[in-house]
């Protein structure tokens, strides 16, 4: 799909790289292979080693899993972050060929993740090692995230687990309407009923207006 602009603030900056450092895995002995170019921030804002992965920025879906593999093991890669094309590209490799990867943690995002693929992840990792998906968007991200052992423990239900929410994060289910409303003028939905998704924290991009003018009038 076309790429959609967001101005940040550095103290949006700050505050996104404050939020995306409350995990675990990101500790200094880590290694992280993200996929996106504003994830590369995290790792070296917050002294760890980052591989830029081998792969044509803005053409992800042409990247070659055996490279990407490869480059892993070579470098010591103990984390990787991605959207679900690319890592489907390399659960298929990995799997075809009877190989793993170096990886601890693997966290994937960016558009919708499936239960079968997150518990197709977890397979590939040791036993001691994590898969999560990550829910956000582009304005607010991270919102939530959830790991493929504690999606075992859930029951299945209509739609897809977003998973707990991230600690900063305040949320709330409002009443659709059309045109803009303010956060105190929304009306919340009972429980149980279908709403729109609100959220706020301090890593919610503080800048409400489009760079481009005519979507911010749409």
């Amino acid at each position: 799909g076309e790429p959609k602009a967001v101005r940040r603030s550095h103290g949006d900056m700050m505050a996104l790289l404050a939020a995306l450092n409350q995990h675990p895995a990101k500790h200094l002995d880590a290694v992280d292979m993200p996929m996106w170019p504003n994830l590369v921030f995290d790792a070296l804002c917050h002294g760890r080693t980052c591989v830029l992965p081998a792969a044509a920025s803005g053409r992800l879906h042409m990247s070659r899993p055996e490279i990407l593999v490869a480059q892993m093991r070579r470098c010591g890669v103990t984390m990787w972050v991605g959207p679900p094309g690319p890592l489907e590209k390399l659960l298929n490799w990995l799997e075809s060929s009877g190989t793993g990867w170096p990886l601890q943690y693997l966290f994937v995002g960016g558009a919708l993740v499936t239960p079968a693929l997150l518990q197709r992840a977890q397979a590939t990792l040791p036993s001691e090692g994590e898969a999560s998906a990550v829910y956000g968007s582009t304005e607010a991200d991270p919102v939530a995230l959830l790991s493929a052992k504690e999606l075992s423990t859930t029951s299945p239900a209509a739609g897809v687990c977003a998973g707990r929410l991230h600690p900063d994060i305040g949320l709330r289910l409002v009443q659709p309407v059309f045109g803009p409303v303010t956060w105190d003028e929304a009306q919340d939905v009972s429980q149980g009923e279908v709403g729109e998704l609100w959220v706020c924290g301090p890593h919610v991009n503080s800048n409400i207006e489009s760079a481009d003018p005519e979507s911010a009038q749409t």
